[in-house]
């Protein structure tokens, strides 16, 4: 799929191909590789439609990292940028704090 992935990177679903990368990495609990997908997601395809969802993943993999300034910082930009999305609503529920064990997050 990167390989693809770098091959057409203009195609019309390379965004959604790199999210779902993304949440392959983020549900078998490789945050690092989750972030630098979700990121390049926001980075490359900045009017795409997984932005919102890429952000929000983006900080709940710097919460599960521990990196909650990051995560709440991530959250707080998709709030600002894309107050009316799906995304942003779950952010608002969802806030990251260092002290949730991993059956609260």
């Amino acid at each position: 799929l990167e390989r693809k992935l770098e091959q057409y990177p203009d195609h019309d679903y390379s965004d959604n191909a790199l999210y779902w990368m993304g949440e392959a990495y983020y549900d078998t609990q490789n945050y690092k590789k989750a972030v630098a997908c979700f990121e390049k997601v926001v980075a490359l395809y900045p009017d795409g439609n997984k932005v919102p969802d890429a952000m929000l993943k983006t900080s709940f993999s710097y919460c599960a990292m521990g990196q909650t300034n990051l995560a709440n910082e991530t959250m707080g930009q998709l709030v600002s940028h894309y107050p009316s999305t799906k995304a942003a609503g779950l952010a608002q529920k969802k806030p990251c704090r260092a002290a949730l064990t991993e059956e609260q997050r």
